[in-house]
């Protein structure tokens, strides 16, 4: 089954959330993992203009909530997961929501994730993420805003044990951040066990400071 994903920090979708729903493009992501997602309210105005369901984590992340957001061709299976990373001192909430959706010819676990802005934060976050990953059934999506490009520690340690969709089958730069003027690729879709990589490019600037990383997977 071809099923379309995509990684969006929408910055609690301060720059409109029909205009973060347009950057998509004409043929919407059917599952969209988002960063950022803000207040409930938003977050389910989004749905609705991509005509989608959203699950997210708990309100206690503040705006640096994650969310899955995903098409009527798919159904929750059980509850969603969620999972804050360890953090010290005054460290900014992270962690990830994840949640297993079927639909009639696949079925697969979708995991939005937001590593922090220390280096050594991010690794500690990067080891407690593919840590809890493991337990996870495959085949397995994760769509993260890393905060780092991939060559840098914790990105090499997500991209150890999963594929890098954009490294795999990209077009053009892959830069995501900042829109204005990207240089930098820190929003990622990763997949494993399954799910393949057919496509994967940069949406068009709308609606964040970061650019949504959308590819075409068979699972």
């Amino acid at each position: 089954m071809r099923v379309r994903v995509g990684s969006f920090n929408v910055r609690s979708f301060r720059g409109g959330v029909h205009e973060a729903a347009a950057s998509l493009g004409e043929v919407v992501p059917s599952i969209v993992l988002l960063q950022e997602c803000g207040p409930q309210l938003r977050l389910e105005r989004f749905a609705r203009a991509v005509s989608g369901a959203a699950v997210a984590s708990r309100q206690g992340f503040g705006r640096m909530r994650n969310a899955i957001v995903f098409g009527s061709a798919w159904r929750m299976v059980g509850a969603p997961e969620v999972h804050e990373f360890q953090r010290w001192g005054r460290a900014i909430p992270r962690g990830l929501v994840a949640v297993r959706l079927r639909a009639k010819q696949a079925e697969l676990t979708a995991v939005s994730a937001h590593l922090g802005l220390a280096p050594d934060e991010r690794e500690r976050h990067a080891r407690e993420l593919v840590e809890v990953l493991a337990g996870l059934r495959a085949p397995l999506v994760l769509g993260i805003d890393v905060n780092e490009g991939p060559d840098a520690s914790a990105s090499r340690i997500v991209a150890a044990r999963m594929v890098d969709a954009f490294g795999r089958a990209g077009r053009g730069s892959g830069t995501t951040f900042p829109a204005s003027a990207p240089t930098a690729r820190i929003d990622v879709v990763f997949v494993r066990g399954g799910a393949e990589v057919a496509d994967a490019w940069v949406a068009p600037a709308g609606g964040s400071d970061h650019l949504a990383v959308v590819a075409d997977l068979e699972v």
